[in-house]
């Protein structure tokens, strides 16, 4: 194990998974398009999970729905894939065995290796982009902090210790910082802190849920989900806070959002056709692209960074 572990680390830089003060405010947004089968640009592919097989297991698919393959085969839930930043490997979560841990596969579903040891009590984790580190929220007791630890090690670092609730880490494109969730009332913001945990701020409306923070490639964005209008849609605002677009208007749920390697569109899990499934929408047009089709749930989409 540690010699896989040893290898991965010289072999990969791992990009974040599985993540800023001006308040929000309500925009004016033109109303959404109908939705097209245009085909998609963006490059690379775009992983995801689904339980079309029977329980949850990861999955890659081309930019615009096609190509569907399964990576991941033994009798377990796996969820919340991301990528390295070549794209040559997927990185995702099981409780293959027990507990949580990390796991990362090849994009051609070979060679699965367990990343750490150490099991986890959260749901969330990101890599950092030099593949050194995984932030993740580790709930101990009935405190849910944000912590990190190097890749191939048990030593825990916390970089948060609130009662507050705080999950849903996600590393800057430069590792220099750590967006998440932070529950410290009734509604759950978006905070971003130094990756040492120090400087740590709130970017959101303090009266609205705002979540699942996901970087831009270039660092200058931030896409969420939030219900500020109501109902949760897509947002994108700059990496300091404010700034804010919405990009999606339906009242079904629509979360989970990642970017294209080009920064010019972002994937998302919407319910608008009855179960989870996953789109696409133009940052610039707003112009949505339904990618899967299926009565099963589709969930966690991570576009690979590779052009």
């Amino acid at each position: 194990m540690a010699a896989n572990i040893g290898l991965l680390q010289r072999k990969l830089g791992l990009a974040s998974l599985i993540v800023l003060i001006t308040p929000l405010c309500a925009c004016g947004v033109a109303a959404v398009p109908s939705l097209t089968p245009t085909p998609l640009g963006g490059g690379g592919q775009i992983a995801f999970a689904s339980d079309r097989d029977g329980s949850l297991h990861i999955y890659v698919m081309m930019p615009d729905g096609s190509d569907v393959r399964r990576l991941t085969d033994l009798a377990a839930d796996y969820w919340a894939p991301g990528w390295t930043s070549d794209g040559q490997r997927v990185v995702f979560r099981s409780q293959f065995p027990g507990r949580f841990h990390i796991y990362s596969i090849t994009a051609d579903g070979t060679d699965m290796v367990r990343l750490v040891d150490q099991s986890f009590g959260g749901s969330g984790a990101a890599l950092s982009p030099d593949g050194k580190r995984i932030a993740f929220d580790d709930l101990r007791g009935s405190q849910q902090d944000i912590c990190v630890i190097d890749v191939g090690d048990v030593k825990v670092e916390r970089l948060t210790d609130d009662p507050v609730r705080q999950s849903s880490p996600a590393w800057s494109p430069d590792g220099g910082r750590i967006a998440f969730e932070a529950k410290p009332g009734d509604y759950l913001e978006i905070h971003v802190m130094k990756a040492d945990g120090s400087e740590s701020s709130n970017l959101t409306d303090p009266g609205a849920n705002s979540r699942m923070p996901a970087w831009s490639p270039d660092g200058r964005h931030i896409a969420f989900a939030s219900d500020l209008n109501g109902d949760y849609d897509i947002y994108v605002m700059g990496a300091g806070g404010g700034d804010v677009t919405r990009l999606t208007d339906d009242p079904a749920r629509d979360h989970l959002p990642t970017w294209s390697p080009d920064g010019k569109r972002i994937a998302f899990v919407s319910e608008r056709s009855g179960n989870p499934e996953i789109f696409v929408v133009d940052i610039h047009d707003r112009q949505l692209t339904r990618l899967t089709y299926h009565p099963a749930r589709d969930l966690w989409p991570a576009w690979s960074p590779s052009p």
